[in-house]
């Protein structure tokens, strides 16, 4: 005679809730970020702005000068008032080849120099408004960017989301940079 034992009520209690606690985990692992990617991105798609490649440029100084400066021209005028907020804007400082490429945000924290000689108030672009901060290009930008000069930008927003910022990467625009007069 076969010896069959089953297994006791309350080891397969613990093991039925094992089981719907993980399934539990796996289902809202998957479920979250299908809520939360469509919203972000429907926000950020609201932000309209345009960089105005009439007005940004970069200026180059003269001889025994080591920071250029690049004027960036961001044009709200046809933005609504209803938009998501911009709490930063992303500026994407590329090689004149393109190849090599700086990443700053602005406005920068307080006590950072990253976007000097621009401050915040600058970098304050609300809906119906066109601005032209500058950023400095340091020795140390050069050098990241194969000591070659900055000849495209690419700006996109950063909008607040609830608790979290977003960086709206899909509104990228770019432009290429001429020398100011």
């Amino acid at each position: 005679m076969i010896n069959k034992k089953a297994v006791s009520p309350i080891v397969a209690t613990i093991l039925i809730l094992a089981i719907t606690v993980a399934a539990a985990v796996v289902l809202y692992s998957v479920v979250t970020p299908l809520l939360k990617g469509p919203k972000s991105v429907l926000e950020c798609q609201q932000v309209t702005f345009k960089l105005d490649d009439e007005t940004s440029c970069i200026k180059i100084p003269g001889a025994g000068a080591n920071v250029n400066e690049v004027s960036v021209s961001i044009d709200r005028t046809a933005s609504k008032s209803t938009e998501p907020s911009v709490v930063e804007w992303a500026v994407v400082l590329g090689s004149v080849e393109g190849a090599e490429r700086i990443t700053k945000k602005c406005p920068s924290p307080a006590g950072s120099t990253l976007c000097a000689p621009s401050i915040a108030r600058d970098w304050d672009i609300t809906a119906t408004v066109q601005k032209t901060p500058k950023i400095g290009i340091t020795s140390a930008d050069k050098t990241q960017l194969g000591e070659k000069d900055v000849g495209v930008i690419e700006v996109y927003p950063v909008i607040k989301l609830r608790i979290a910022k977003e960086d709206c990467t899909e509104n990228r625009q770019s432009v290429r940079l001429r020398v100011c007069a």
